[in-house]
């Protein structure tokens, strides 16, 4: 499984210690998170922000181009089955027309819910699909643990790739081993150095990961450590 860590604006560097770029549309509006990114030369996973906010598309393909990334992800509502399905069909195929992959993002209510929208989304031409964590219960144990279940019982072609979108805590990765993850992105390790706490003994809380926070040289030194034992993990999974 390979890894890509967001990171506080200042610290943008750390990311580089992952394996890839996950970058999230909306912060592109600040011209340091913009210029970091268009000067890698890493595989490029460029998300719509729905989580954060929701940007137009055109300007999703337009920074898709300025950026030459690798994947968008296609438009979705959190816990909107319907919408997201009907969006990942009209988009994903215009992504696909001007020469990116596509990723859509399984959203619904329920575990029922869950389900259907995988059974339509088998229609739509997909390269990637995000699994997110949040819609899978309130609590982060519970729903890490019902995502996991999800993604062992279902049933998916095997060209489409499997993205975790967010994870809950280091431990929370054995829950996938053999189940064919290509990749996972997670503010983990910098959450973590944050509360001046090591990534074994961090469990995530309701706090979103504040991108303009500033880190002092402690946290900066832990956020490292962090990333590293998680990418040492990450690769160990198959």
């Amino acid at each position: 499984m390979k890894l890509a860590i967001e990171t506080p604006i200042s610290q943008l560097a750390l990311s580089s210690y992952a394996d890839f770029d996950f970058i999230i549309a909306p912060f592109l509006q600040d011209p340091t998170y913009k210029a970091f990114f268009k000067a890698s030369k890493r595989f490029k996973i460029l998300d719509n922000g729905a989580y954060e906010e929701q940007l137009v598309v055109e300007e999703l393909v337009s920074l898709a181009k300025e950026l030459s990334v690798n994947v968008i992800v296609t438009p979705d509502y959190v816990g909107k089955r319907k919408e997201t399905v009907i969006l990942a069909d009209v988009f994903g195929s215009w992504f696909h027309q001007e020469g990116y992959q596509a990723m859509a993002v399984v959203q619904g209510q329920d575990m029922f819910d869950f389900f259907a929208c995988l059974k339509e989304l088998e229609g739509v031409k997909l390269d990637w699909l995000g699994i997110p964590l949040r819609p899978f219960g309130s609590v982060w144990e519970e729903a890490e643990e019902n995502r996991a279940r999800f993604v062992s019982e279902m049933q998916l072609e095997s060209c489409c790739s499997l993205h975790l979108l967010g994870l809950s805590s280091l431990a929370a990765l054995s829950l996938y081993k053999n189940l064919s993850i290509q990749s996972v992105d997670t503010s983990l390790p910098c959450l973590a150095a944050l509360e001046d706490q090591t990534i074994e003994r961090y469990k995530k809380t309701s706090r979103k990961l504040d991108f303009f926070v500033e880190m002092t040289p402690l946290q900066v030194q832990l956020a490292f450590y962090n990333i590293g034992c998680l990418k040492t993990l990450c690769h160990e999974i198959r």
